[in-house]
């Protein structure tokens, strides 16, 4: 046990880091929290890492922990999102923003995991 104990603590990662959430759904009002979870549990099931913010904090103080949380990009899901249809993505790195049918949302991240490791395989 001393060895193994000894070989963990030479390692320079003890615990592994967390991947980055492609995603961060923040639900606005009462009425967002049932969706924002489900369509979270449709992009884990596609392998889309995602958070959903379930603080009931401010937009501010949640877009903050979006930021935090490293997420590459936000969807925020209010009573406007659900009665359209649409939402809008926010890429936190660029702040560039564009609007999705909810329904496209998973199709969207799996196509970018896509494309990013069609890019990894072929050395791009």
């Amino acid at each position: 046990i001393e060895r193994i104990i000894q070989a963990l603590l030479n390692q320079s990662h003890l615990v592994p880091e967390r991947p980055r959430p492609a995603l961060y759904i923040i639900p606005l009002g009462s009425e967002a929290v049932a969706p924002s979870f489900t369509l979270a549990r449709f992009l884990r099931l596609a392998g889309t890492v995602c958070l959903v913010d379930h603080s009931g904090k401010k937009l501010k103080n949640a877009m903050q922990q979006a930021d935090n949380a490293r997420a590459e990009y936000v969807l925020i899901l209010g009573e406007n999102e659900l009665k359209e249809g649409v939402v809008e993505l926010k890429e936190m790195a660029s702040g560039q923003k564009m609007q999705l049918a909810i329904d496209a949302v998973p199709l969207f991240f799996k196509t970018r995991t896509l494309v990013e490791k069609s890019h990894i395989e072929h050395g791009k």
